[in-house]
């Protein structure tokens, strides 16, 4: 009896550590993958309508200052 608890595990224990490892490299990738949108969601830099307003005079430049921020 106690040899047959050998046998299931040595069959299993590969599968479990497969597993295990396959898991981890998905994690892994999770990670970067978030941490490299989160670096650019805080380069993104948001568009201040006011300050674009105040510093173009005419609409022309107007136009052109928000077709830029784009």
């Amino acid at each position: 009896m106690k040899a047959s608890f050998t046998v299931e595990a040595a069959l299993i224990m590969p599968v479990v550590i497969v597993l295990l490892v396959f898991l981890l490299h998905l994690t892994i990738g999770l990670y970067e993958n978030v941490s490299e949108v989160a670096e650019n969601i805080t380069r993104i830099e948001e568009l201040d309508s006011v300050k674009l307003f105040r510093g173009l005079s005419t609409g022309k430049e107007l136009m052109e200052g928000l077709t830029d921020g784009f």
